[in-house]
């Protein structure tokens, strides 16, 4: 069986683990603004579809829908 035990010089430098974190977080973030974006207009338009008087191309099925967001 392997074992893996970390040594006092294999330990990542502190870039390394500051830049780690900000990267988790910043993914976090642009994953809770893209649901917080769906949930807000779930309709995708592409090209001339959803223009005025057209349908959308895909229409999210959501079974709520928020009150007081406009979009």
């Amino acid at each position: 069986m392997l074992e893996f035990r970390l040594t006092p010089g294999m330990q990542h430098s502190a870039v390394v683990r500051v830049t780690h974190w900000i990267t988790a977080i910043s993914f976090l973030g642009l994953l809770v603004s893209g649901i917080a974006i769906l949930l807000a207009h779930p309709r995708l338009y592409w090209g001339e579809t959803g223009a005025v008087g057209t349908d959308s191309l895909i229409d999210l099925p959501l079974p709520f829908v928020l009150t007081g967001q406009s979009g």
